[in-house]
């Protein structure tokens, strides 16, 4: 349908222009905020002068009456009843019905509403079920700033790959309208893996009221962006209750720990990977936010510092080892030199590290500080993930004995298989100091405050990150 058909559509009470209606929709783009990045898509449509979706010659169709009627129930469907405050629009669409007008201009601002405010609420609820109602980069990667100099730079805390919503799904969605079948198109968008499912049962049982409401908003909201989903095999760690689970659903076997994680300053990264090897008794290589936000104001010049932490300054260019004596903080801030804590018993990494590709070198591993394991709040490290039982994580990931077995005795820990108790007595035993997997295990860095444990039971934790409260700010100022 053409624009221009509207303005064939005059009366002796009143006059409708297409012209006044664009005002009119441009007012609304004006005087309201797009609070959700699916009306950034749903103003620039307008703004770019798309067709009328909506309303003709005839007035408004059944088409606006079965978004109504969907939209009837905000529980339904987990989101906040701000995104079905559909009043407003049901009381213009019975104008439009009475022809209840006063003038050419009453006519033209009602109907610039309707075609916006129906637009809203079609692309809101559609691209919140299909994606979610917030892009979680852009809400979670400008939360903490990084540096202010010479410009406001922010640390990057989710690096998921997301899908979202572009112009071409836009397009198309918009282009469905068309037809009736777009009710059928937004009830296909809506999640089916078994996490929201349940999630979502629960919200609309009475159990509900055991929980907090906004909470599980919050959690079903995590669980709309589309990110990859565990599968049957897969090591999972949940931010938000500071623990692991590794679980192998072919073979039955899972194990659970609890993790101490990065602390509120330095928060572990959200992110997906796989682990692909292990490392038994690592160097640790400080990183350079250590060595500039600590060492360098802290330490320098501590000839005890250094030698009690067993750490070595390194020149990177030639490899060569300096006196911490003869380095000053300006030296360790050039960036040419590398601090490097010597493998073994007290490293910070303990005797074992699983590796896996990310872009924060962050890690998980072993820790020769096991204290903050009997803490309620383990967010303590710099960012790298901690292991209750690095050695069960070892031994779930390799799941043979006599490979374990050369693992154990690489950690002075007596064998379990016969053929390990040979080589305990062999000299020609070499310690194992490295181990690729087979098979990189999927790795999940996660944040659910609610979520299901591997045998299906709904778990509930506390908001260490303070996640929740950002995303119960952002769904309540929709």
């Amino acid at each position: 349908m053409s624009v221009d058909d509207l303005q064939q559509w005059n009366t002796d009470s009143c006059s409708l222009y297409s012209g006044k209606i664009r005002t009119a929709i441009e007012e609304q783009i004006h005087n309201t905020p797009a609070a959700l990045y699916a009306d950034s898509f749903l103003n620039r449509y307008y703004l770019e002068k798309g067709p009328f979706l909506w309303i003709s010659r005839n007035g408004v169709d059944a088409r606006a009456d079965s978004l109504l009627a969907l939209c009837a129930d905000a529980k339904r469907w987990g989101m906040p009843a701000a995104l079905f405050l559909t009043n407003d629009i049901r009381k213009d669409l019975k104008r439009v019905r009475a022809l209840d007008f006063s003038s050419s201009r009453d006519i033209s601002a009602t109907y610039g509403r309707l075609e916006y405010r129906l637009t809203r609420l079609y692309l809101r609820l559609l691209c919140g079920l299909r994606f979610g109602l917030l892009e979680p980069s852009r809400v979670f990667n400008r939360l903490d700033v990084a540096d202010t100099v010479p410009q406001v730079k922010y640390i990057r805390l989710y690096d998921i790959p997301t899908e979202r919503a572009d112009q071409a799904y836009i397009h198309h969605a918009l282009n469905n309208l068309k037809h009736i079948s777009f009710i059928d198109t937004i009830r296909a968008s809506e999640p089916d893996h078994l996490d929201y499912v349940r999630l979502l049962a629960l919200y609309l049982s009475s159990e509900s009221a055991s929980y907090d409401s906004y909470k599980i908003l919050a959690n079903l909201e995590r669980l709309r962006w589309r990110r990859k989903q565990p599968a049957k095999r897969y090591v999972w760690v949940n931010m938000a209750s500071q623990e692991l689970i590794a679980c192998d659903e072919e073979s039955g076997r899972s194990l659970e720990m609890k993790i101490c994680g990065g602390s509120l300053k330095h928060k572990t990264p959200l992110l997906h990977s796989r682990i692909d090897y292990m490392q038994i008794d690592p160097y640790w290589v400080i990183p350079f936010s250590i060595i500039k936000n600590e060492i360098a104001t802290r330490h320098v010049g501590d000839l005890d510092y250094f030698e009690r932490n067993r750490i070595k300054i390194i020149e990177k260019k030639s490899g060569e080892e300096l006196d911490p004596a003869g380095v000053s903080a300006a030296m360790l801030l050039s960036g040419n030199y590398m601090l490097r804590q010597e493998k073994g018993e007290g490293n910070s990494l303990g005797r074992m590290i699983f590796r896996f590709t990310n872009n924060f070198s962050v890690f998980l591993h072993d820790t020769n500080s096991r204290s903050a394991f009997a803490r309620s709040n383990r967010a303590v490290s710099h960012g790298c993930i901690r292991l209750e039982k690095p050695l069960e994580l070892a031994s779930f990931l390799i799941d043979d004995d006599q490979t374990m077995d050369k693992v154990r005795l690489s950690l002075d820990l007596p064998p379990v298989t016969e053929k390990g108790k040979r080589w305990q007595q062999s000299e020609s035993f070499k310690p194992m100091n490295y181990y690729r997997f087979s098979t990189p295990y999927p790795l999940f860095i996660t944040y659910q405050t609610l979520y299901f444990d591997a045998t299906g039971k709904l778990r509930s934790c506390g908001d260490p990150y303070g996640y929740d409260r950002v995303i119960i700010e952002k769904l309540k100022n929709i």
